[in-house]
């Protein structure tokens, strides 16, 4: 045989060393039993491609709405809570798939049991009953939008009663708000119907997102840069969640282990790091 332009004998012990493997494998199968060739020829797959590489990880379904820019299939990595959500449930041991819809049809589907979870949620008593909620993913500032040349100012709710004020179908604000049935809301779809209808005149008032309202006019409402502000102080500031269904029988195993990732996400930094990644110099620590 000649390697390199050297002949090497067949009875060279340097020769034995360097047959390719396919002879060498051949020889070994010669002397094995046919349970033996399986072993081995799967003991070789193993050491190549390790079990752990092969095993899929297991899937969280999770539903969500375009929320910007919380959460939107727009927005680069789904938005900064749908990083912190994938990174924590990666840590986990789970891999993650987001379907959007609309929210009121994200409540719905995920307490029935069609997805493991949504996000981001804000709190109330009657999801703490219908949802397994977890640990604060983020903070959001729930604030009155109104008009700039309206001078419009206020202490306590009551001193709201004389403005109409919209508020979006099937969100949650505040639970002294919601229970306010005195003050005279309207309904409507989107965050965005909301402020054309306060920049229009048609509301004096729109419950909504500080961060939500800003990018809305940055990127839908120029016009309404300057001739919309935001009544001090916030209604709240309100923490976000992953509300996992309690239709699913793993969801205890599933918020458990979320949970964990996510403390350890917020006690390394990582939830800071991902907040300036998106352009959040600062935030509300969850």
């Amino acid at each position: 045989m000649k390697i390199n332009g050297r002949t090497i004998p067949k009875n060279s012990s340097t020769f034995s060393l360097l047959q390719p493997l396919g002879i060498i494998a051949r020889q070994i199968s010669t002397r094995m039993s046919w349970f033996g060739r399986i072993s081995w020829l799967l003991s070789c797959w193993a050491a190549v491609f390790p079990f752990s590489a092969l095993a899929e990880s297991p899937t969280i379904t999770l539903a969500t709405l375009n929320w910007k820019p919380y959460v939107s299939e727009e927005i680069v990595n789904g938005g900064f809570t749908t990083e912190i959500v994938r990174q924590a449930f990666q840590r986990a041991g789970y891999r993650i798939e987001v379907t959007y819809m609309p929210w009121i049809r994200v409540l719905s589907e995920v307490k029935n049991g069609m997805f493991d979870a949504m996000y981001p949620a804000y709190y109330s008593k009657s999801r703490a009953r219908e949802y397994a909620l977890s640990e604060p993913i983020a903070n959001g500032p729930l604030v009155l939008c109104k008009r700039s040349d309206r001078s419009i100012s206020y202490h306590s709710l009551d001193d709201l009663k004389p403005y109409r004020i919209g508020v979006v179908r099937g969100y949650v604000n505040t639970a002294e708000f919601d229970d306010a049935h005195y003050l005279n809301k309207k309904i409507v779809n989107s965050d965005k119907q909301n402020l054309l209808k306060v920049l229009t005149g048609r509301i004096d008032l729109a419950v909504i997102d500080m961060f939500t309202a800003m990018q809305i006019m940055e990127a839908s409402i120029p016009r309404a840069k300057g001739k919309l502000n935001f009544l001090k102080p916030p209604l709240e500031v309100k923490p976000l969640y992953v509300g996992f269904s309690k239709k699913r029988s793993d969801y205890r195993e599933h918020l458990g282990a979320f949970n964990r990732a996510l403390n350890e996400m917020k006690n390394e930094g990582l939830i800071q790091e991902i907040y300036i990644a998106h352009g959040f110099r600062t935030h509300p620590s969850p």
